[in-house]
């Protein structure tokens, strides 16, 4: 019966998703900062310009499309060629996505240039399907220390609760990064537990691949790397038999480190093409972007009217209460998660 009620849920939870999707359906699913991430695929598949030497490919697609009022979404250089300002990470999760619209376009009559309608309905229909595998996973992840009551009552939280349904329906066009990376996380923690009960090599491999397009589809996520790193470590003890661990599996270590670097190489020969270098901040063409770190906005972060966390999803109060009693209770995971 119970099992019946927790499916019956997960489905609710399913039709509210993409009912949402459906009343908030934005005009233009590949605009603004989507229309950034989303470029790198039709600028190389379609137009084999992928450092947009040829300035009328964009001015084309913006005057039939109207996409951005400016185009902020990449860096022109001094010699010529501009540079996305995103990495590629969502290009490779929206890439399935796109070559069925492809596919969908030349089999309809619909133009094949990467923005009519198959293509944004394709890449709308992606950001569902990973928004749902996001909620399952998680469901998984929670049932391995919670009963189905608690975990029942945590995913109603999450979604209607938070900023959740807003992030994947009202803004972004359900395109941009956080339903990938909700999906992404769910997906580092559940592959963190499994390979610590396990070590088999598959579980390792698959969570270097999650973590490799994590921070690719946002560098600053290569905090995700803290979660296996940290994972049972609490104390001294602990972090020795965690360094010994690692030691012995070395070779799953040393083929998880190949696996990211492999991910992150397509960005950094996309940039030694069109830089000059390996490493790029791409952010620095915009004014007023970038970090502060001898200034940091932790108040304003979590209590001011204009972006506080703390302001428009009160629940996730109990959230960071939350981490009192887990350092109590189950002190193996406090690290990996506050961190």
């Amino acid at each position: 019966m119970q099992n019946r009620l927790f499916r019956t849920l997960i489905l609710i939870l399913v039709i509210i998703i993409v009912a949402n999707n459906l009343y908030f359906l934005p005009g233009n699913i590949l605009s603004w900062d989507v229309f950034g991430y989303y470029l790198y695929l039709p600028l190389q598949f379609i137009y084999n310009d992928l450092g947009l030497n040829n300035d009328a490919i964009i001015s084309s697609i913006l005057e039939k499309y109207h996409n951005t009022e400016t185009f902020y979404q990449a860096m022109k250089m001094p010699d010529g060629p501009y540079v996305m300002k995103y990495t590629m990470g969502l290009s490779i999760l929206y890439a399935p996505f796109f070559f069925i619209g492809h596919v969908v376009a030349k089999i309809f009559n619909y133009p094949a240039d990467g923005f009519s309608i198959p293509y944004q309905y394709s890449i709308f229909a992606g950001g569902i399907v990973y928004s749902i595998a996001g909620i399952i996973v998680l469901a998984k992840v929670l049932m391995h220390f919670f009963d189905k009551k608690i975990v029942a009552l945590t995913l109603i939280i999450i979604v209607l609760a938070t900023n959740y349904l807003v992030h994947i329906t009202m803004y972004g066009q359900n395109a941009m990064s956080h339903n990938h990376l909700f999906l992404a996380y769910s997906l580092i923690i559940w592959l963190t537990i499994l390979w610590h009960k396990s070590y088999k090599i598959k579980y390792i491999v698959f969570l270097a691949m999650v973590c490799g397009i994590a921070i690719l589809s946002r560098p600053s996520e290569v905090v995700c790397l803290v979660i296996p790193l940290l994972w049972g470590v609490y104390n001294k003890k602990t972090a020795i038999e965690k360094q010994q661990l690692l030691i012995k599996q070395r070779w799953q270590i040393f083929a998880f480190l190949l696996i990211l670097l492999l991910i992150g190489a397509p960005q950094l020969v996309y940039w030694k093409i069109y830089t000059g270098k390996f490493f790029v901040n791409s952010y620095g063409g915009n004014a007023g972007e970038g970090f502060e770190f001898l200034n940091p906005y932790i108040l304003q972060l979590l209590f001011s009217f204009r972006k506080g966390w703390l302001v428009y999803t009160p629940v996730m109060i109990f959230g960071i209460i939350g981490f009192v009693f887990l350092y109590k209770k189950n002190k193996e995971l406090f690290f990996a998660l506050v961190f």
